[in-house]
This record gives C-alpha cells, sequence and structure tokens, in this order.
C-alpha cells in the first residue's frame, strides 16, 4: 500500500504530472497537472486512526484513556490495592487494554499513580500519594463512562500533578471529554498564574485566566461532556457537545496556565466529582478544524 508524503505550501516538491501529496497547511490531497496543484478536500481526520497524528501541528500534552499518537505506547500506570504494586498499562487496538489493566488489577481496586502524555512533551500527570490517586478500577471491574474506560475522581481529594506547569498563553485549544453533576467542579488548574476552569452553577462555566475570571454560558454544564475551549486573544469561546456554548472578549492578555487535573493547587476544596477520559491542549486557535476535532471526539464516545 502506497502512502502520501506531507508538505506545506512553502515545501510543495517541483511539478511532475500526476504527482499526489498531502498539504498539511490545506488538509487536502493536491494533484500535480504539470504547472499546478489540483487540490480534493476531505474529512482529514477520518483518514487517521489517531487524532494528534491527523492534526498538522503537534499538541502540547494529551491525556486520553483512547490513543491519539501512533508514537505512544503507556497510557497509564496503575496500583492495585491489593499490595500496592504497580504497572504500566498501554493500548490495544487503539484504545486502553482492559484485559491487561483488569488482569494486572484482579478482583481489587486500581488507581491511577500516571496518566502519561501522549504529545511527545513528557509532561505526564502524576500523582504519588495514595489517597489522592484518582481510581480506573473498583474491585475487578474497570470503571466507565458511556460505556468506555473512565479515571474517577471522588470529589474530595483526589488529583494529578502535571510534571511541568502548561503555560497556553492567549491563543490555546482546549479539548475536554467528562462528567460530572457537582455544579463548582474543578476541572484544571494552576496558581502561576492563577488559572482555572470549572462549573460554576447550574448554568455556566468559569473560565479564569491569570486571576481574571468570567461566568461563560447559559445553560447547564453538567453532565457527560465533549467541551471545547477557544482562546484567541482577549476572546474565550465555549463548546459543549458540538454547539456553542457562550463567549467571553474581555480577558485581555491574561495567560492560562494548568498544573493540575481535578483541582486548583491553592482551592482544595473544590475538587473534580465526576470523571475525566480525555484532555487535550493546543498553544494554537483550532478554530478552523473545530467540526473535525469534535466529530472524532464524539465518534469515539458516543456523547450527543
Amino acid at each position: 500500500m502506497s502512502t502520501l508524503d506531507n508538505y506545506t505550501s512553502a515545501t510543495r516538491p517541483a511539478h511532475s504530472i500526476g504527482l499526489c501529496i498531502f498539504n498539511t497547511d490545506t488538509k487536502a490531497i493536491e494533484v500535480s497537472d504539470g504547472s499546478n496543484w489540483l487540490d480534493y478536500t476531505y474529512d482529514f481526520i477520518a483518514l487517521y486512526p489517531y487524532l494528534i497524528d491527523a492534526v498538522s501541528s503537534s499538541s502540547d500534552s494529551a491525556y486520553s484513556l483512547r490513543q491519539l499518537s501512533s508514537s505512544v505506547s503507556n497510557c497509564i500506570r496503575v496500583r492495585r490495592s491489593s499490595d500496592n504494586t504497580e504497572q504500566d498499562i498501554g493500548f490495544s487496538s487503539n484504545v486502553l487494554d482492559t484485559s491487561s489493566l483488569t488482569s494486572f488489577v484482579g478482583s481489587n481496586d486500581g488507581f491511577i499513580t500516571k496518566w502519561y502524555d501522549q504529545s511527545g512533551n513528557s509532561v505526564d500527570a502524576a500523582q504519588t500519594t495514595a489517597a489522592n490517586q484518582p481510581k480506573i478500577v473498583s474491585s475487578g471491574s474497570v470503571i466507565t463512562e458511556g460505556g468506555k474506560p473512565a479515571i474517577s475522581f471522588d470529589g474530595s481529594n483526589d488529583y494529578l500533578a502535571l510534571s511541568s506547569t502548561l503555560s497556553l498563553s492567549t491563543l490555546h485549544s482546549i479539548f475536554a471529554v467528562a462528567q460530572t453533576n457537582d455544579t463548582t467542579a474543578m476541572l484544571i488548574g494552576s496558581t502561576s498564574p492563577t488559572s482555572n476552569f470549572n462549573t460554576n452553577n447550574s448554568s455556566t462555566y468559569t473560565y479564569n485566566a491569570g486571576g481574571y475570571f468570567k461566568t461563560i454560558g447559559s445553560s447547564s454544564p453538567l453532565g457527560h461532556q465533549a467541551v471545547s475551549i477557544i482562546r484567541n486573544a482577549g476572546t474565550v469561546t465555549i463548546y459543549k457537545n458540538g454547539s456553542s456554548f457562550g463567549s467571553n472578549t474581555t480577558f485581555g492578555t491574561n495567560a492560562f496556565t494548568v498544573k493540575e487535573i481535578g483541582r486548583r493547587p491553592d482551592l482544595s476544596s473544590l475538587t473534580w466529582d465526576g470523571t475525566i477520559q480525555e484532555l487535550i491542549f493546543y498553544t494554537s486557535d483550532k478554530t478552523s478544524i473545530l467540526s473535525d476535532i469534535d466529530t472524532d471526539i464524539n465518534n469515539f464516545y458516543s456523547i450527543y
């Protein structure tokens, strides 16, 4: 089976009649007629089994219970409750290897000690304190949300800390798959500078950038959800389950950072009470391919 070589518009090779390439700028298959490039656009994500591979710019960090990149092998590191032994768990058929997971844990509970970063930047999310580790297996059964494996955060003290703080500046995109029925649940947070994203009440999210926070939305932020957060300079737009949820245009130049998943370091009383299945961070505006990314996420999780 032949494959197409990847190029940008600036690096395309010399014309040759019938030459086919993949243009990572336009997300199109291009065919040379000897003097011009003829574009054939398509649903580019459908041609890739891995989301990160399908997007031309690499993510800054990515955590998921499905395989997002062809270059990774480990998904999570798990501690079993019976003897506190730990083991890495990888993927099988592009998703979490639940057979290896349950074989290792047995009839006991399994807790996350590390959620591996699939971006290639090695910003792994870890928790060394047993009492604060979120759960992935309960009494021998893999925890699920919508029929897919999920990490359960207890809403009390569970969280994962990134090995280094993500600085997303004023241009970024965040994609999350999570579930909560808690109206004050903290999904991600940091104190350098103060930043967080959380449910605020029964009808809004709170987005806090550098201590400047605003509530966004006018409908329920609860339940099993695929959330997309797009920041472009001072404007933040949130999408939930494929539809626009709301926006705010007053964030100015305040940067957004992430240090912990499931809480903000200085607000331990506001932790995530529910499950998290996926978090992907980009330091770029992905509005142009938002529909493709949202479709890929929902095709796997079947949320809406």
